[in-house]
């Protein structure tokens, strides 16, 4: 295949995906965000760092052993704890890592 009937090819793709209204309507969605997300979000915004803890049921505890390698080490030792902690602050996120069934 030369260069021509690669282009050819690509023009009657390009027809036919235009004729399609998805292509048009996926456009004017990805616009209508990126319009929404500049105009709606400051430009000083910045995101906090939220407070996580983790639960780690898994065997071994793998998940936990990750984890502290990369330095989080907020580990609860039951699910009790879990929900106490994250109930206690609002802004948390709660981890709760159980083996596959």
């Amino acid at each position: 295949m030369n260069a021509k009937n690669i282009f050819n090819l690509f023009r009657q793709d390009l027809t036919i995906s235009l004729r399609n209204s998805l292509v048009w309507f996926m456009g004017f969605t990805a616009l209508l965000m990126i319009v929404l997300v500049r105009i709606a979000l400051p430009s000083d915004f910045q995101l906090e760092q939220q407070q996580m803890y983790w639960y780690d049921r898994t065997q071994e505890s793998s998940l936990g052993t990750a984890l502290a390698q990369m330095g989080l080490s907020e580990f609860i030792l039951d699910s009790q704890s879990l929900e106490e902690m994250v109930a206690q602050n609002p802004g948390a996120i709660g981890v709760m890592a159980v083996p596959n069934a």
